[in-house]
């Protein structure tokens, strides 16, 4: 399994619960909670003045930017959002010195 797909099973495998409150600070540590649970990344950190998700993984370039994709997919699916203002999942890397590769924008609440 490519690593990529790993988060979105986790997801999957971790949201079974009828999703927290929209904008309750317990989505972006469900989240942290599934990320920290998977073999790809350590640590994960919430900022929630920054309204961001950090993850640092060894993945890089198009991976780190499909991990993205997958994730805001799974969380879509799983009818996970965050109200209020924009959260934003961050990627790093130790390679970079923990600088961000990629990023995205977590599914806000549909209006």
């Amino acid at each position: 399994m490519r690593p990529h797909h790993i988060f979105a099973v986790a997801i999957a495998a971790v949201v079974v619960a009828p999703a927290a409150r929209a904008g309750d600070p317990s989505n972006a540590e469900m989240l942290c909670y599934v990320m920290d649970n998977t073999r790809s990344v350590a640590p994960c950190a919430i900022s929630e003045t920054g309204h961001t998700v950090t993850i640092n993984t060894k993945l890089e370039g198009q991976d780190a930017a499909e991990v993205c994709r997958q994730v805001q997919a799974s969380l879509v699916k799983q009818r996970m959002f965050f109200d209020g203002d924009r959260w934003r999942l961050q990627i790093t890397t130790p390679a970079t010195g923990r600088a961000v590769v990629a990023s995205c924008d977590l599914p806000q609440t549909p209006k």
